[in-house]
C-alpha cells in the first residue's frame, strides 16, 4: 500500500464513516471503499466492523492505525522536503478513472517537484472552482463557454443504458426515444452537463421520461438499476465496470447519443508553468493510450 492509501485509511479511522472520509479527502465514497477493500485484502484480516453508528475498528484496525501514524509522518516530512508546488486541479468525477489508475503516480514520478491535489466534483462545481481560483486546470464535460475558458477537447464518451435483466426493455438490442416514453428514468444529477444534453434530446423527440432520481453518484444509478428501480443512464465504459451483475447494458439508438470532456483553465489567465507542465503530460497521455473515446 502506498502513503495516499494510508491517509485514506487514516481519515476513515478517524472519521469513523466512508462518506465523511471521502469528503474531506474530496475522493468518492466507492474511491474510498475500494481503497480500503484493497487494504483489507493486502493484509489478510479485516479493518473496520460495520455498526449502525458507523464504523468501528476492528482489533488489527487499532494496531495498523497507531503504526501508521508514525509512517505517515515520516513519508510526509520526506514528500514535503523534495516537492516544491502544489498544483490544484478540479475533475468531474469520472475522469480519474478514465484516465487510469496509474495517471498521477506517472506524472508524479516524472516531474516529482510538483504534487497534483485532485478535487473530484461534477462538472458545475469544476467550472466554479476554476472561476473562483481553487483550481488552475479543470476536466469536465461540454459545451464550453470560450468567452470564460480556455479549453481542448480530450475525450468523447459514449452514453448507455442499464437495465434490469427483468424488464421488458432488456430484451432489446438498442433502445429508442420513443422506448423511453413513460419509463421511469435515473440520470446522473443535473449538476452534470450530460443531464441537459439528455434531457433536451428527449424533448425534441417528444417523449417525457420519469426521472425519479438524479443522483451525484453515478454507480448510485447503477444500483437503483439494479433493483429494478428504473433504468439508469451511464457512460458505457463505467457500467462496463461497475453495473450490477443482474443487469444489462444497451446502447441508445442515437449513435450520436455522446458528450465531451476538456482539459480547460479559466480564460484571461496565465497558466503557471507547472499547470502547463500537466497539461502537457495530460494531452500526451491521452494519446499515447489512445483514450479519447471511451
Amino acid at each position: 500500500m502506498d502513503t495516499k492509501d494510508l491517509h485514506v485509511f487514516v481519515a476513515v479511522f478517524e472519521a469513523k464513516s466512508i462518506n465523511k472520509a471521502s469528503q474531506k479527502l474530496f475522493i468518492t465514497p466507492q474511491g474510498c471503499g475500494r481503497i480500503i477493500r484493497k487494504i483489507e485484502m493486502e493484509m489478510g484480516v479485516p479493518l473496520f466492523l460495520r455498526r449502525h453508528y458507523g464504523l468501528e475498528p476492528t482489533v488489527q484496525g487499532l494496531s495498523l492505525y497507531r503504526r501508521v501514524q508514525t509512517i505517515i509522518n515520516l513519508l510526509d516530512d520526506i514528500h514535503t522536503a523534495r516537492s516544491s508546488y502544489t498544483l490544484q486541479l478540479s475533475f468531474a468525477a469520472r475522469a480519474l478513472e478514465w484516465l487510469g489508475i496509474d495517471f498521477i503516480q506517472n506524472f508524479q514520478n516524472t516531474y516529482p517537484g510538483i504534487v497534483p491535489m485532485v478535487r473530484e466534483n461534477t462538472d458545475k462545481a469544476v467550472q466554479q472552482n476554476l472561476l473562483s481560483g481553487e483550481a488552475e486546470i479543470g476536466i469536465f464535460g461540454g459545451p464550453i463557454d470560450p468567452k470564460v475558458f480556455i479549453s481542448t477537447p480530450i475525450v468523447t464518451y459514449s452514453l448507455c443504458l442499464v437495465v434490469h435483466e427483468e424488464h421488458p426493455l432488456a430484451q432489446k438490442d438498442t433502445i429508442s426515444y420513443k422506448d423511453l416514453d413513460g419509463q421511469n428514468m435515473i440520470i446522473p444529477s443535473r449538476d452534470y452537463t450530460s443531464y441537459h444534453m439528455i434531457m433536451n434530446r428527449l424533448k425534441h423527440a417528444g417523449i417525457h421520461p420519469h426521472v425519479i432520481v438524479e443522483p451525484l453518484e453515478i454507480d448510485f444509478c447503477h444500483r437503483l438499476a439494479g433493483q429494478n428501480a428504473g433504468i439508469a443512464v451511464s457512460f458505457e465504459f463505467l457500467a462496463a465496470r461497475h453495473a450490477p451483475e443482474n443487469t444489462v447494458i444497451r446502447h441508445f439508438a442515437d449513435p450520436d447519443m455522446t458528450c465531451t470532456s476538456y482539459i480547460a483553465h479559466k480564460g484571461n489567465t496565465a497558466l503557471s508553468p507547472q499547470a502547463d507542465i500537466f497539461k502537457t503530460f495530460t494531452l500526451k497521455w491521452i494519446q499515447e493510450k489512445n483514450l479519447s473515446r471511451a
